[in-house]
């Protein structure tokens, strides 16, 4: 992993050098100045760095600045904002770096405590691969259409607690594309690409179909559990859709109620007359509605007053690290207290430690969700963790 340090006080960039390379991970190319950056970067895409520390204050030409060029290269590594600056000037500027189309995965702020560094460097490590693994499958149209004809879609299911009762209540299911010679591809791989061809449709209903029939069996065995799907947002201009989907539940003997559509808030009104349609039609056969990631997107008080939800999923960006960041805080606390306030069930993902935890049962969330029970697993996996997390109860 080729990286790439901005800094300008020798001690402070000897001692990040130091603290990288103790962690595992080869020695970073050090430059002190913006202008070294643009001329990292300049030296051509290939050789752009897979992850820069980019700090704020230099001299010349500071950070906040440097972010605009940075992007004007088309660089797609990952990018950690650092300063000595207050949390509300470093988040503001990881923001910032977010709308030019940067991909950051965290800011740290000086002085830079050693577990900080190690986590957020694992984290770029590990998008790293993923990024690395879909570039070199070099996956295409033909490729996904070949999968969906072959039904290789499969579907893993990652769970829901209740907060209160700390008891399994559901599962998110999450799609996996088990290839034959590849082996397991991760969604990242070839979610975006089926989005953007039209492709995604048919793999939704995969999904649904599947999904749908575990719960059945799930059902029948003695273990109700809800089952949240995301749905795509080519299936809100399908008006026959509240029928595709009652017929499935049907098929497998399962209950409308216990199936959650978990809908994005930020991509909502693509076509807001026929969503409207879809949706309440949804809701009257009596399936649940959830307005995922919420938060992200640009009209969410006007989309909670028109659209049928009985759900809200606060994205995992003002759950996970919120008791580090105050205006994170403020807005997972806003979110819970409106979803309350609306009488709709208040979910939080992306909770990943203790401290998540205490954060999301302060602010009186219902259901949780992330690393800290389990990762997304098959159906089989997921029974037998279920059992046993049962058995600690």
């Amino acid at each position: 992993m080729r990286i790439l340090l901005s800094e300008d006080e020798p001690m402070l960039a000897k001692m990040l050098a130091h603290m990288l390379e103790e962690a595992g991970y080869s020695a970073p190319r050090v430059v002190g100045d913006g202008n070294g950056v643009l001329a990292a970067l300049d030296e051509g895409v290939a050789e752009h760095p897979d992850v820069m520390l980019l700090d704020l204050n230099m001299p010349g030409m500071d950070g906040i600045e440097l972010m605009r060029h940075v992007a004007e290269r088309n660089y797609k590594g990952k990018l950690m904002v650092v300063s000595g600056e207050s949390p509300e000037i470093l988040n503001a500027t990881r923001d910032l770096a977010i709308a030019h189309g940067l991909n950051v995965i965290g800011a740290l702020r000086k002085p830079i405590a050693m577990d900080t560094l190690v986590k957020m460097m694992g984290r770029a490590a590990e998008d790293d691969a993923h990024t690395r693994q879909a570039r070199e499958l070099n996956i295409t149209v033909e490729d996904i259409n070949a999968a969906i004809e072959a039904e290789d879609f499969i579907v893993y299911y990652q769970p829901k607690v209740h907060v209160e009762s700390n008891s399994v209540v559901g599962v998110e299911a999450l799609v996996r594309w088990q290839h034959a010679e590849m082996g397991l591809i991760p969604p990242n791989a070839f979610i975006p690409l089926a989005e953007a061809t039209g492709t995604i449709s048919p793999i939704t209903d995969q999904v649904l179909r599947q999904a749908v029939t575990q719960g059945g069996k799930w059902l029948r065995a003695g273990t109700p559990l809800n089952i949240a799907i995301n749905m795509s947002m080519d299936c809100l201009v399908r008006l026959d859709y509240p029928e595709f989907i009652s017929d499935l539940v049907a098929e497998a003997d399962f209950d409308p109620a216990r199936i959650t559509l978990e809908v994005t808030e930020s991509r909502l009104m693509k076509d807001a007359t026929t969503a409207l349609e879809i949706l309440s039609r949804l809701r009257m056969k009596g399936f649940g509605l959830s307005v995922d990631d919420f938060g992200t997107g640009y009209s969410s008080m006007e989309q909670l007053r028109v659209l049928p939800f009985n759900e809200l999923k606060v994205d995992r960006a003002f759950v996970h690290g919120a008791h580090l960041d105050p205006k994170a805080r403020a807005i997972l606390e806003m979110s819970a207290g409106l979803g309350r306030k609306l009488g709709m069930e208040i979910v939080a993902e992306g909770v990943e430690n203790n401290d998540d935890m205490d954060g999301v049962t302060s602010m009186k969330c219902d259901l949780v969700q992330g690393f800290m029970f389990a990762k997304p697993m098959p159906a089989d996996e997921f029974t037998l963790w279920l059992r046993e997390w049962n058995s600690k109860l």
